[in-house]
């Protein structure tokens, strides 16, 4: 098959849609709404250039990583347009190279441990910083943990899942990898019960990203056949949130009467959407939490949304204030459509 050159998808978490689309080269006409919405990767949705297409992550200072495996699936979701968490499923790495060209002549399996030793490799040349406490089995940090999630994630002992939190040399990662196979068909042929566990998993760590994405990478194996044949085949799935610009998106929906009927009517191109965050976020930004100014971009992470926004909803001025620039800054952006009316 004669190799083409891609489409591309650039993004990262916790920026609007419309400037991820800016910099792409295949994009998705939706309407933004207020509140959370998710937006299915080809083939679910309706982009353009989704036969072939590769994904470019930003990573902070105009640094990227590009992964040249078309995803199986996964999902964009949103608050107001801003991206709040990006989910990303790989698999058939022998038969999904975004530029289309065939697989070098080895086994599939080989094929699935090259290409997620590859993107783990380029993760790791952007320097992340590992999270203090890897999560076992979401992509958390330590304040949303449940008592099991803490536990366990504390412990290093996650249930049916190998942790590797530290950064691992490529061939290392190879054995790892290997092991999981080893481990999941040894299990199907010496358990009777295997068929009703879960299947085991390998979680490659939390990274935190420099531009304050936090990345979490899980491979799964499993078999092209039967489930109750040994797999052969490693499914990887990547993870993708960011906190600070994420949380400031959500106080949007609180302007608004959510028991209203008219929020829901309330939509923007995604081009408005943006201009309109990038306006309450300069006024936001920096935040003055517990009467410090806070910069840090580590420290930006870790805020407790849930208290700021009880705090936010609980002073009517600060409210008001920040859903009338909501307001006029819509308007400069061109919005013409229903106004809902604020709470």
């Amino acid at each position: 098959m004669d190799m083409v050159d891609p489409f591309t998808l650039d993004i990262q978490a916790g920026e609007p849609l419309g400037d991820a689309m800016a910099r792409s080269t295949m994009t998705v006409d939706i309407p933004i709404a207020l509140d959370m919405q998710g937006l299915p990767l080809p083939p679910v949705t309706a982009w353009s250039g989704k036969q072939h297409y590769q994904l470019v992550l930003q990573t902070g200072g105009e640094q990227s990583i590009a992964i040249p495996w078309t995803p199986s699936g996964g999902t964009i979701w949103m608050n107001f347009g801003v991206i709040d968490e990006i989910d990303l499923d790989f698999a058939h790495f022998d038969a999904s190279r975004a530029d289309r060209s065939a697989a070098s002549d080895v086994s599939a399996t080989d094929a699935d441990i090259e290409a997620i030793v590859n993107i783990y490799t380029g993760l790791q040349a952007a320097k992340p910083r590992a999270a203090e406490i890897a999560s076992c089995y979401y992509n958390r940090i330590p304040l949303e943990f449940l008592e099991k999630d803490r536990r366990d994630s504390e412990s290093g002992n996650c249930d049916r899942t190998a942790l590797l939190a530290s950064r691992q040399a490529p061939d290392a990662l190879r054995a790892a990898l290997r092991q999981l196979l080893n481990d999941a068909g040894d299990e199907i042929r010496n358990d009777p019960d295997a068929m009703n566990k879960m299947p085991r998993a390998l979680n490659l760590g939390q990274w935190w990203l420099p531009n304050g994405n936090l990345v979490m990478l899980t491979v799964i194996p499993f078999s092209e056949t039967s489930e109750d044949v040994s797999p052969s085949r490693l499914e990887l799935s990547i993870n993708i949130r960011e906190f600070f610009r994420a949380g400031l998106s959500r106080l949007v929906r609180t302007c608004y009467d959510q028991q209203a009927i008219f929020p829901e009517k309330v939509t923007y191109t995604k081009e408005q959407a943006a201009q309109i965050f990038h306006g309450l976020y300069d006024d936001f930004y920096p935040p003055v939490i517990d009467g410090k100014i806070v910069t840090d971009t580590a420290l930006l992470a870790h805020l407790d949304w849930s208290r700021l926004t009880d705090a936010y909803s609980s002073d009517p001025d600060t409210r008001r204030g920040f859903c009338e620039l909501l307001t006029e800054l819509g308007q400069k952006a061109g919005y013409n459509g229903p106004a809902a009316p604020l709470r």
